[in-house]
């Protein structure tokens, strides 16, 4: 998934465990493979892997900082601001690790972080080309439930 997806999406698990801010996080990070085992599609789904990189890396820049910045208004003065972040960076840092240098290629090829690199590249399943409405569909509805759940407003004051 785009890392609009993930982050807002784990945003509103740190908003719905904001009285544990570790468990927040486990579950960010645990959700991020729920989600990404969910057909979807990514820039190297439309492009290739041969696709135009500069291209490529644009598309996922500009995904990761509207959805910081969407992020960043959406927990504009709310009181679990602080989990809901913690949760987005944990359910979007394995994709982080993976690709930024010089971290990522560190983290492909050393032995205690190689196997979950594998795994978290073979629970992804390629969307065929004309499947791309699904594609898309499936990252708006996790944006549209994971939008919805940050602006909800409290059930009462001592859960929020």
């Amino acid at each position: 998934m785009m890392s609009s997806s993930h982050l807002l999406a784990s945003g509103a698990t740190g908003r719905g465990l904001n009285r544990h801010p570790w468990a927040a996080a486990a579950a960010a990070f645990g959700f991020h493979f729920v989600l990404d085992f969910i057909p979807h599609l990514d820039p190297d789904d439309i492009w290739g892997d041969t696709g135009p990189l500069a291209l490529m890396i644009g598309v996922a820049t500009a995904d990761f900082v509207l959805a910081c910045v969407l992020l960043g208004f959406l927990l504009r003065g709310k009181p679990w601001r602080r989990t809901a972040l913690w949760a987005a960076l944990s359910g979007i840092i394995i994709d982080l690790l993976n690709t930024i240098p010089p971290i990522g290629p560190w983290f492909k090829s050393w032995w205690g972080t190689a196997w979950l690199d594998r795994w978290h590249h073979a629970i992804q399943p390629d969307v065929p080309t004309d499947a791309y409405l699904i594609g898309f569909g499936t990252q708006a509805i996790v944006i549209a439930i994971s939008v919805w759940l940050l602006l909800r407003p409290a059930r009462s004051p001592e859960r929020d």
